[in-house]
Formats: structure tokens, C-alpha cells, sequence
């Protein structure tokens, strides 16, 4: 399968001359769907740069243990890294886009506090994280020119990312959280849908921040080389 991409950006950058219109040929390449593969992986190596800058918002839940009752608060949740084995990509003649990562490993790091809603109202509070095994990530997205609002740019659009893993774990540190660490298979049951949807979240955005600063470093690149060609031709005259 080939992947044929118009060498364009999203709007905002560069600013061109004229505006395009979809019969103007513009710059193109051919890549193959392998070498695709290999691009998104080499692009995975600074992904988590912008999964750190993504605000994940805080997971608040209550533990009913019978005689008394509790608030566990992880918060200032946070990519610290991750680590993919494998990428794929799947490129039809005509859109959407299906790609997607096998045996992910995620940690995250994050601050937990513990709250007693009851007498004798007993909290504390420590550091911890959140360790995700061999996990698989699907994603659906397409490339797209939108030529009557950003007219001859390039846009990469991620509909949906799907998550699914083998092992969740969570691992709480400081305070009292030898006690704490034995109802942990609550706290899990309690945030695996909340995190499986965060995490997916998280995908969506860093996918297609991502992919659109690669198609942004491309297009300079090849107007540097452009440059280059000219001077070039310039000298040899």
C-alpha cells in the first residue's frame, strides 16, 4: 500500500504567498506503508515530551468498607514514561486511517491522599504510580485539507483511540501506604474505566499534536533543501 502526502501544514504555519486551491499540484512524496511505520515509530522516540505537557485531570472516588468509609484522591497525574514494542498501520485507498501500537508499557507518576469521611476522620497522603503492562492502543485517524478555512494546509485528525491491557498496577509510597497498599485492588476496580478513558484521551491529543509538528518539521526541511537547490543553480551559472 502507498501513502501519497501532500507536502503542506496546518494553519498558522508557514504563511504562504497565495492561497491554494485543490487543483494547484503543489509538492508531494511517495512513502511506503513500511516506511510509514518506521516514521511513526522514530516519531514515538519524543511523543512522551508531549504526553508530560498534557493536564490529566484528578480521580476522586469513595471505598465503602463497611464500618467506615473512605475518599482516595490521586492527583497531579502524570506521563513519566512509556515504552512501545511494536507499531502498525493500516493505509487505504480512501480514508480513515487505522493505526495502532502493541505491547505499550505506560508509567505514570502521581500524589495520592487519604481521607476518613468518618469518625475518627484519619487522612495522610504520599506519592505513588501508575503502572500499565503490555497494553494495546488503537486509533482512527484521516489527512485532510480543509480549502475554504486553512486553505492548502495540511491537517492529521484522530477521531478515536482505543486502549486495552493486560496489567494495571499501582503502587503507593510515603506515609502510612503499607496499610493503604492492601486495598488496592479497590482502588484499581475503583479508576481502571476513568484511567482507560484518560489515557485514550491523552492518545488523541498527543497523536495529533504530534504527527501535525512532523508534517510541520517536513515541510521546512524540504524548503531548506529547496533553498539549498537554488543557491546551487545560482553558483553553477
Amino acid at each position: 500500500m502507498i501513502f501519497i502526502l501532500s507536502l503542506q501544514t496546518e494553519c498558522g504555519s508557514p504563511n504562504y504567498p497565495r492561497v491554494l486551491h485543490p487543483e494547484d499540484s503543489a509538492y508531494s512524496y511517495t512513502i511506503s506503508q513500511k516506511g510509514m511505520e518506521r516514521f511513526i515509530a522514530c516519531g514515538m522516540d519524543s511523543a512522551i515530551i508531549y504526553a508530560q505537557n498534557i493536564v490529566i485531570p484528578d480521580l476522586s472516588f469513595d471505598l465503602d468498607l463497611g464500618l467506615t468509609q473512605i475518599k482516595f484522591i490521586l492527583s497531579d497525574i502524570q506521563f513519566a514514561n512509556f515504552h512501545v514494542n511494536k507499531i502498525y498501520i493500516d493505509i487505504p485507498e480512501d480514508n480513515p486511517i487505522n493505526a495502532g501500537a502493541s505491547g505499550v508499557d505506560i508509567e505514570m507518576k502521581l500524589n495520592w491522599k487519604f481521607q476518613q469521611t468518618s469518625y475518627p476522620y484519619v487522612n495522610d497522603q504520599g506519592a505513588g504510580q501508575i503502572l500499565i503492562r503490555n497494553a494495546d492502543v488503537k486509533a482512527v485517524a484521516d489527512i485532510d485539507c480543509d480549502f475554504d478555512d486553512c486553505p492548502g494546509h495540511l491537517l492529521v485528525n484522530v477521531y478515536r483511540a482505543d486502549l486495552t491491557f493486560d496489567i494495571l498496577q499501582i503502587v503507593l509510597s510515603g506515609g502510612s501506604s503499607w496499610i493503604y497498599q492492601s486495598l488496592i485492588d479497590l482502588v484499581i476496580s475503583a479508576v481502571q474505566d476513568s484511567l482507560s478513558d484518560i489515557i485514550s484521551e491523552v492518545i488523541v491529543k498527543g497523536i495529533t499534536v504530534l504527527m501535525n509538528d512532523i508534517m510541520k518539521a517536513t515541510l521546512n526541511l524540504m524548503q531548506l533543501i529547496q533553498e539549498q537547490q537554488k543557491m546551487i543553480v545560482l553558483y553553477l551559472q
